[in-house]
């Protein structure tokens, strides 16, 4: 059976329309009896590239969707869901401030009252892209009470701690490997990554059992999508959208990793100019040295020329004095003889 690609937000918003297939979806994510499910897409757009080679499409249309349901115990909650084909640190940001919007509103429940109040968030995110520290294709992260003086697991809830922290569930699309068994396993298996027909895809085939009734009625639907030809040429539009859009992307993703590279050049030349610097200041200090040392044994050699010199005009000092004392000797001798 050719069924259209789950991971694409055309066909996703198109299978969730299906009251029961959201439902399905929800509930078996949640391991948890819904009653009631009311589905509200929240539509972005996002501009093209100008030079986009596309007559029928001018921007590419993103969903979020946004689910109020009602469990078998009457409790409700708001389950937010989110599909991301690739991975970029901005919509990681972008979780985080659409997460923060819905912590901030009130939702309106339907009953005759129409009434508003705060609701427990449960978030789910489909993963085009995989976290390499976890393994599972689905993970859940859920709430646990645990007393810090004993350590020991509280079993009760309490609404305040419900509304201001909230449980996640993560589906690593690419880490699916159809295994048909369990509710989860056979659900899951409409968003594994393979074979793909057409060259595209946005369309692949689709030969596992279907052991369920939702599951036969969600293949069906997403059957449809092919077959219909209005329906097509959305889906047709919408990948050739996402082709344009993540050429941009990665034309984006590319200058940012040359940006990076050539500041990563600039600062080691930087360090180089600054390591040369550093060279020729020590050079610099070293001959100042050499010649500070030259300086001080040129004084050193003239104060010990001058020592020298004053030396040598003492010996003559004294020789001519010793002269002077001798001839006198010698006068006074001859005196001495013409008296005798």
């Amino acid at each position: 059976m050719l069924i259209a690609n789950p991971i694409y937000d055309t066909v996703f918003k198109y299978m969730m329309q299906n009251n029961r297939i959201a439902r399905f979806f929800i509930e078996t994510l949640l391991e948890e009896t819904v009653d009631e499910v009311v589905l509200q897409p929240q539509e972005m757009t996002f501009p093209l590239p100008k030079d986009a080679d596309m007559d029928t499409l001018v921007t590419l249309v993103r969903y979020d969707f946004v689910a109020t349901i009602r469990l078998a115990t009457g409790d409700h909650k708001k389950v937010l869901i989110e599909i991301q084909k690739v991975r970029h640190f901005v919509d990681l940001v972008r979780f985080r401030n659409y997460l923060g919007r819905h912590y901030s509103m009130k939702d309106e429940i339907k009953d005759n009252d129409r009434n508003t109040m705060v609701l427990p968030i449960v978030t789910i995110y489909m993963l085009g892209f995989t976290l390499p520290e976890i393994d599972t294709p689905v993970l859940k992260v859920a709430n646990q009470y645990i007393d810090q003086i004993s350590g020991n697991i509280i079993k009760s809830r309490s609404e305040f701690v419900e509304k201001l922290t909230h449980e996640c569930h993560v589906v690593q699309i690419p880490r699916i490997q159809a295994k048909i068994g369990t509710k989860l396993e056979d659900l899951i298996s409409i968003f594994e990554q393979n074979n793909f027909v057409e060259g595209k895809k946005a369309v692949k085939e689709y030969n596992y059992p279907l052991n369920s009734e939702e599951m036969k009625e969600t293949t069906k639907h997403l059957h449809y999508l092919v077959t219909d030809q209005v329906k097509r040429k959305e889906l047709d539009a919408e990948e050739e959208a996402y082709r344009v859009f993540n050429l941009s992307e990665t034309a984006v993703e590319n200058a940012k990793k040359e940006l990076d590279n050539a500041r990563k050049e600039a600062e080691a030349a930087k360090k180089e100019v600054e390591g040369a610097r550093k060279e020729v200041e020590g050079a610099r200090k070293e001959a100042e040295d050499a010649r500070k040392e030259a300086e001080d044994a040129r004084k050193e050699a003239e104060d010990a020329k001058l020592k020298l010199d004053t030396l040598i005009n003492e010996n003559k000092n004294a020789l001519n004095e010793r002269d002077k004392a001798f001839e006198a000797a010698l006068k006074e001798i001859e005196k001495l003889k013409k008296q005798q």
